[in-house]
């Protein structure tokens, strides 16, 4: 069974730097499949998870921060997770432990100001810390 979060229809939380430490709080939407029954729907959850980031780059190119992720790429030269979770590049596993050379880009909506918004992130490493149980849900806003 694949298990991802995708970046499509989550709810950016947070944002907060540190220096060298960009700390990211998200209600990702995490994707449950089966590989030999891909013609199914997919099993969606919500789940709160922070992103964790250090020796990190930080830009934002707008004042204002999305609420809402329209889209999102993840790329690392390395990455600790089990393989069977990592459906392609611009996902984050669910069993991701940590990435070393990592590149993060989120971009979406900031609903009060209708400006479309994107954030990178360039950084040596990555941890993910899933901060609550996985929700069920019936849609996303992108499938209504």
């Amino acid at each position: 069974m694949l298990k991802f979060y995708e970046f499509n229809d989550s709810l950016l939380e947070s944002i907060e730097q540190d220096a060298e430490r960009v700390s990211i709080k998200l209600r990702a939407v995490r994707v449950e499949t089966e590989r030999s029954a891909q013609e199914l729907p997919p099993i969606l959850y919500r789940q709160e998870i922070r992103l964790v980031l250090d020796g990190a780059a930080l830009t934002v190119d707008s004042p204002n921060l999305p609420s809402w992720l329209m889209e999102g790429t993840f790329t690392a030269d390395t990455i600790d997770a089990d393989c069977s979770d990592c459906p392609d590049e611009n996902t984050l596993p669910v069993s991701l432990r940590s990435a070393q050379g990592v590149e993060l880009v989120l971009a979406g909506l900031h609903e009060g100001s209708g400006d479309f918004v994107t954030i990178r992130v360039k950084a040596k490493s990555l941890a993910l810390e899933q901060l609550a149980e996985p929700e069920a849900m019936q849609h996303t806003r992108a499938s209504v």
